[in-house]
């Protein structure tokens, strides 16, 4: 009887992603936004930009509960390894997120909207990028 327990509750602690969700949002490129002079914000077209930017771009979120979100995968920051990051910030309205803890580039993804903001800062930049994120559908 107690190797019965004892399996059925290391069954159980082993199970803990049977019940994730893996969600993947494909994100299309909307504005780019230059706040390098302070008093003058400058939209940059599309033709202007590098298609590094302005490509589609994906990200897989894996989904236990509203506030256990990881990012398994995405194509914005391919220089990245490993790719699996843990938001900063999540709340009911946004997950916050960097590609390093010590990265002052700062992705803000609205829950509600798909709107991606990417906020890039440097010495000598200071930039928005936003794009909108749609849920990808299953292709079998």
């Amino acid at each position: 009887m107690k190797k019965i327990l004892g399996i059925m509750v290391l069954g159980l602690l082993l199970s803990g992603n049977a019940y994730a969700e893996n969600l993947t949002l494909n994100c299309s490129f909307e504005k780019y936004v230059d706040q390098t002079n302070f008093l003058d914000e400058k939209i940059i077209p599309k033709n202007q930009l590098s298609t590094l930017i302005t490509d589609d771009k994906f990200i897989t979120l894996e989904i236990k509960s509203n506030n256990d979100i990881k990012i398994l995968d995405n194509s914005f920051m391919i220089w990245i390894k490993p790719k699996i990051i843990i938001p900063y910030k999540i709340d009911d309205n946004f997950i916050h997120f960097k590609e390093k803890e010590n990265s002052l580039d700062k992705y803000s993804l609205d829950r509600r909207t798909g709107s991606l903001l990417l906020n890039y800062k440097s010495s000598k930049e200071k930039l928005r990028i936003y794009y909108l994120c749609v849920k990808k559908d299953k292709l079998f």
